[in-house]
């Protein structure tokens, strides 16, 4: 078990883990919060406009992609993992009653509401890192 050293930088601790490893676990996540905003992985990457800045899971995957394209490296495959969430549910008419949690599957489809566009800081970042 190797973990990221306090006060190094994480991206190059990511690096130097990916390319020593067989497989990359992506964990991908969407829900939406409080006020309907969607968060999480995949929720956030929602809201990716061209001019966002870098959204670290997504240079993490191209950075994945880009290391198992070149095939001179460990990584070989990319297994996103995608997570549901939990949802804590009372019923307010009935008393002294323990709240119950009720668990949500991933929704696939909200795969399709990521947007077409190209992440011009992430992009930039990759290249940047790939050198």
């Amino acid at each position: 078990e190797v973990c990221l050293q306090d006060g190094k930088l994480w991206k190059d601790g990511f690096i130097m883990g990916l390319v020593r490893s067989l497989v990359f676990v992506v964990m991908m996540s969407w829900r939406r919060d409080e006020e309907g905003v969607a968060v999480g992985s995949i929720g956030e990457m929602s809201h990716l406009t061209r001019d966002s800045g870098v959204d670290n899971v997504l240079l993490e995957i191209i950075l994945a992609i880009e290391i198992c394209r070149c095939n001179m490296f460990a990584t070989k495959v990319i297994l996103p993992v995608f997570i549901g969430y939990q949802t804590t549910v009372i019923d307010r008419k009935k008393k002294n009653q323990r709240a119950a949690t009720k668990s949500m599957k991933f929704q696939l489809d909200n795969i399709q509401k990521l947007p077409d566009i190209v992440a011009t800081e992430t992009n930039t970042e990759a290249a940047r890192i790939l050198g």
